[in-house]
């Protein structure tokens, strides 16, 4: 069996194996096509509208094999043979619906702490992994890594922290991308990393205004990008890469 990633949101390799949520069919078949077997998550029905249906919201893999997961993921958890399964319950609306929602790049993990699982703030301490302090609770949904020193946010307080540590950001404009009875979702929702070389994107990325900008932004850190002509470009919670 094919190990675990040691760095999912930035994987080290081609993912293999993925958790996803609800999502429309040419997402799944855009990343089967890939390569990749997709595991489905069930609702999480303690969590207020559709965050509850998100892998970001329900899920965070440290590496390893090591995962952070609400109870009502553990029957799709345990069959892949965790090296360590921490539970954290996940429920209700913005903000409580956060505990996992940390995007971590390079030894930095963004997140909101009054909101972060208590689990999952003691393992980064542990870790010596830094904690950036950031207000907007959906911080994985609002980060696109782009490789290990990069990333792509329309999160105006999550692009000056990540400058502050010392990658390169791209701001983009909030909107352009769907997300149900929602205004609009989040980039980080819309994307993920499936290769070291390689981002996909979760619809056309032609529709989103800034389309140019983030083209730009991907080439200058050698990176290749997959999408789906014609879909509107759709938050579905992006995916928790596991090998």
């Amino acid at each position: 069996m094919t190990a675990f990633l040691k760095t999912p949101q930035t994987p080290e390799r081609p993912v293999k194996t993925a958790l996803i949520g609800d999502a429309p069919d040419a997402v799944l078949e855009l990343l089967v096509s890939r390569g990749i077997e997709l595991v489905r998550l069930p609702v999480n029905e303690k969590i207020a509208g559709v965050v509850r249906t998100h892998a970001d919201a329900n899920v965070f893999h440290a590496g390893n094999g090591v995962f952070f997961c609400d109870p009502v993921t553990v029957p799709v958890i345990e069959p892949l043979r965790p090296r360590e399964l921490h539970l954290c319950a996940v429920a209700g609306a913005y903000p409580t619906d956060c505990a996992l929602n940390a995007a971590w790049l390079k030894g930095v993990v963004f997140a909101f702490p009054a909101a972060l699982c208590p689990e999952l703030h003691r393992f980064l301490t542990a870790h010596k992994i830094t904690l950036q302090p950031v207000k907007q609770g959906y911080a994985r949904c609002s980060v696109c890594p782009v490789g290990d020193l990069a990333l792509i946010t329309d999160d105006a307080g999550i692009f000056q922290a990540a400058k502050r540590c010392g990658f390169d950001a791209l701001l983009i404009a909030k909107g352009d991308i769907r997300l149900n009875s929602h205004p609009y979702g989040f980039i980080g929702g819309a994307s993920a990393m499936i290769a070291p070389d390689t981002v996909a994107f979760f619809g056309d990325l032609a529709t989103h205004r800034n389309c140019a900008d983030i083209k730009m932004f991907l080439q200058k850190h050698d990176m290749q990008y997959i999408d789906i002509p014609g879909l509107p470009l759709t938050d579905v919670g992006g995916i928790v890469a596991i090998r």
